[in-house]
């Protein structure tokens, strides 16, 4: 599975997370195009690239292609029990909240955490929850 399209706008971890869901819905790969943001990120990691990368030919030919515009894509959100139990997150607007798993395999990095850290600063666990 190849992304294409406006993916200067994914930051790495953006990236690292689409890539991860391709594989969890069967893809046996996942690749985004290097880019300079690519190559920011293996020198920070300390891993030098050397060469061109490997990337399909100009002309070939795709099984399917299939187009998604990102920015009309509602967030989706998964409930209990299973993790393709997803809906939209505007479905449980206004639901109380007793339990959550923040972070997975598929987009569990430090970035996400701290999204997370900042929506929860400063607000306290409900008397209601018990201890």
């Amino acid at each position: 599975m190849e992304f294409h399209g406006a993916v200067e706008n994914l930051s790495i971890d953006d990236r690292f997370t689409v890539a991860n869901m391709g594989i969890e819905m069967g893809a046996k790969n996942a690749v985004f195009p290097v880019d300079s943001l690519t190559r920011e990120y293996f020198d920070s990691i300390g891993v030098g690239m050397t060469g061109e990368p490997v990337w399909a030919d100009e002309d070939a030919r795709y099984e399917r292609t299939f187009e998604y515009d990102l920015s009309a894509l509602e967030p989706v959100v998964a409930a209990p029990h299973q993790v393709d139990n997803v809906h939209p997150v505007s479905a449980y607007a206004g639901t109380p909240v007793q339990q959550c798993l923040i972070g997975t395999c598929t987009n569990g990095r430090y970035a996400d955490l701290k999204i997370a850290a900042d929506i929860l600063r400063g607000k306290k666990i409900s008397r209601r929850c018990g201890s």
